[in-house]
């Protein structure tokens, strides 16, 4: 268990056998407590100077602790659950999350005695992983899925929980943490750890249809009249999309690819792959339009570049690139912005550069 106090460098140890040792600050070791349990995982309740004990024949032990380590005995309850305890974790003050072979997270609000379940999954949970940071529980799944909810800041009653989508991966994972640092959370399933990196959900709109991304490699179109929906699954992890009339792009900084849809049929058909660094594309009828470095490139569905548009180096780096109708803006790192008229077969710059920074106060 973590130190008792950010004073303190005392802490306690779990052993295999059920035994509970304390460790004070000159490293002397001293038994404490015989659960005569197999012990999951051991907590430290610092708010209520508490040690909580979760067994994996499904019993939960709070124990109050003294200054030199013993404890007295406050409660112990038995668990609900299908079998034995896999995972558990703090989500809160004082609110155990456990899981225990279903597909449900039973939380104990150890504090309220408030209990609740987060439900969402139709599969079994087998690890749990909290960001505090992000207010978020994740739930390792057994068939290679992660399911996450998240509460609103400070508020952790069942009502301000909300489900978030589910990220489809692959095989069983028996464990899954959170980086407190960095927007990334780590996956174990035996053979291989997966990194998953937090990223925007890549989106686009007009004034006649919207894509929308649900998961990693799947997104979901919508065309406004008549309204009708359909969904386009595809082998990369998108990071961007663009859509024409016919046509849908996506990309990962990797590799491009271009399917042929048609929402009334719900079909849709790959046109074109090719490989491409470019954190940003464009699409107008059957012209890609991709920014890199110091150039937009029209390119067709195969890559084939048809024709250059050179971006003078003190402009910087193209950040944002758009369509409407037949008119393609631009916006560098340098605040410049810039426009072409894309309906020809040549591109024509139709909007002067402009430096946007100037025209702003510091």
């Amino acid at each position: 268990a973590p130190m008792m106090s950010s004073e303190s460098l005392a802490f306690y140890v779990a052993a295999e056998d059920g035994m509970i040792y304390y460790v004070d600050d000159k490293l002397s070791l001293k038994e404490v407590l015989n659960t005569e349990c197999l012990i999951k995982q051991i907590f430290i309740y610092k708010e209520k100077s508490t040690i909580v004990i979760v067994t994996t024949n499904m019993f939960l032990m709070q124990y109050r602790y003294a200054p030199d380590g013993t404890l007295t005995e406050i409660i112990t309850v038995k668990l609900s659950g299908k079998s034995s305890i896999t995972s558990a974790t703090w989500t809160g003050p004082g609110l155990l999350a456990t899981v225990a072979g279903e597909n449900i997270v039973r939380m104990w609000d150890l504090e309220k005695d408030n209990n609740f379940s987060l439900a969402g999954s139709a599969d079994q949970i087998n690890c749990l992983s909290y960001s505090g940071k992000k207010c978020i529980l994740a739930g390792g799944l057994a068939i290679g899925k992660i399911v996450m909810w998240q509460h609103k800041p400070d508020l952790y009653n069942a009502e301000n929980w909300t489900q978030l989508p589910t990220v489809d991966l692959c095989d069983s994972f028996i464990q899954i943490q959170w980086n407190e640092s960095l927007p990334l959370l780590a996956a174990n399933n035996i053979s291989d750890v997966i990194i998953l990196n937090e990223q925007p959900i890549a989106t686009t709109i007009d004034n006649r249809n919207a894509v929308v991304q649900v998961s990693p490699y799947h997104v979901q179109l919508e065309s406004f009249n008549p309204i009708h929906v359909m969904s386009v699954r595809t082998d990369i992890h998108v990071r961007g999309v663009s859509r024409s009339e016919d046509n849908i792009v996506m990309w990962n900084n990797k590799k491009v690819v271009v399917y042929e849809i048609n929402t009334q049929k719900n079909f849709a058909r790959l046109s074109g792959s090719f490989d491409l660094q470019s954190p940003l594309i464009a699409m107008y009828r059957q012209t890609l339009f991709t920014a890199e470095t110091d150039r937009i490139s029209a390119r067709n569905f195969q890559g084939t570049v048809k024709q250059v548009i050179q971006i003078p180096e003190h402009e910087g780096i193209p950040v944002g690139i758009d369509i409407c109708e037949h008119y393609m803006v631009m916006c560098t790192d340098n605040g410049f912005v810039k426009g072409w008229d894309v309906s020809r077969r040549e591109c024509r710059q139709c909007i002067s550069t402009k430096n946007v920074t100037e025209s702003l106060e510091d």
